[in-house]
């Protein structure tokens, strides 16, 4: 990993990109890399994982109502727990054996225990 000492800014520059990292005062140069996004929305490799996204879409969406309706006990909490909300809906939405993978429900109402804790 590489770190800008003496320039100061962030943002892209050809096939770098700077940031800040958080936990560190340090900017962050990576090279860009991956898919396009037109290449994930289109292409017939990216078919599974298009269906993996469209689900976790739904358990972010689910989980924005569930934060939603702990706003009041929200400055009791520590930490950031919407990681720990979307894995608990994720484990919901894989008991749902009757749709298709991308297609698979989040019914909290039938197991209301895996949101527990």
């Amino acid at each position: 990993m590489a770190f800008l000492e003496e320039l100061q800014f962030t943002g892209s520059l050809g096939d770098l990109s700077f940031y800040r990292m958080r936990g560190s005062d340090k900017i962050v140069v990576r090279r860009k890399g991956g898919a396009s996004k037109e290449t994930i929305k289109k292409s017939p490799k990216f078919a599974l994982p298009r269906l993996y996204m469209s689900e976790f879409g739904g358990c972010s969406t689910m989980g924005k109502e569930v934060r939603f309706m702990m706003h009041p006990l929200r400055a009791l909490a520590d930490y950031n727990f919407s990681g720990f909300i979307n894995k608990s809906l994720k484990l919901i939405q894989k008991q749902d054996s009757t749709n298709a993978l991308g297609r698979r429900a989040i019914e909290l109402s039938k197991h209301p225990k895996l949101l527990e804790g």
